[in-house]
């Protein structure tokens, strides 16, 4: 070989052994943030579930939605999905519970978001843009009822 001519891993320094391997540092722990589940506490959580629990009932009766979005009302119109939009629904369902057991709550958060928008495409027809910039409490409410219809549906 020619003197000017260098093997590969004379140019190429290989990899050290992971030994030499600096610890890369690691982000500090989510701070965990515990409830008391008092009385009071669970009073106030069983109320709430049942004013939610009423809004649902009205909610899955109507098939026409209007919600604001960017400060405008804008409606939308309920539509059955198919098996396959509602599985999809479902393991995004699972996967947040799986992740909420977890308490990987940043990576959780991403994957609820992820359901109402899923929801508000299939059941609404909603943009993600529109989704983006409407009001959310609004969106998951007829998300939910829509759902509820899905697994309950009206007598004909």
């Amino acid at each position: 070989m020619a003197d000017d001519v260098k093997e590969f891993d004379q140019v190429v320094k290989p990899a050290p052994p992971p030994s030499d391997l600096q610890e890369q540092p690691r982000p500090p722990p989510t701070p965990q943030i515990d409830i008391p589940q008092t009385a009071a506490y669970k009073k106030f959580m069983g109320e709430t579930n049942d004013a939610y629990i009423e809004i649902l009932k009205k909610l899955s009766r109507v098939n026409e939605f209007n919600i604001d979005v960017d400060g405008a009302s804008k409606t939308y119109l309920r539509h059955k999905i198919k098996g396959k939009e509602y599985t999809e629904i479902e393991k995004l369902r699972a996967k947040y519970a799986t992740l909420t057991e977890k308490r990987r709550f940043e990576e959780a958060s991403d994957i609820y978001i992820e359901i109402y928008e899923k929801c508000a495409l299939y059941y609404l027809g909603m943009s993600k843009q529109d989704f983006e910039n409407g009001d959310l409490e609004e969106i998951k409410k007829v998300c939910d009822a829509c759902s509820h219809r899905t697994l309950f549906p009206l007598p004909n």
